[in-house]
């Protein structure tokens, strides 16, 4: 992955993981994150490795928890 992609890769995890944060209290946005970030990921010429994908959804349902 270029340093180009890698920055917009970047740049949309953060997106994602920001809305998914601004969730209201009793709406949960953690599915269509994921959802979201696996689009992102297939996206990829390069496979991520499981880790990183583990620690991506642990994020994003992190930030969901933030909202509630």
């Amino acid at each position: 992955m270029s340093l180009k992609q890698q920055d917009i890769f970047l740049q949309a995890m953060e997106f994602i993981i920001d809305a998914v944060a601004l969730s209201t209290e009793g709406e949960s946005r953690a599915d269509v994150g994921i959802y979201l970030m696996s689009l992102l990921v297939a996206d990829q010429r390069e496979e991520l490795k499981s880790e990183k994908l583990a620690a991506l959804k642990q994020l994003i349902e992190m930030a969901d928890d933030v909202s509630r």
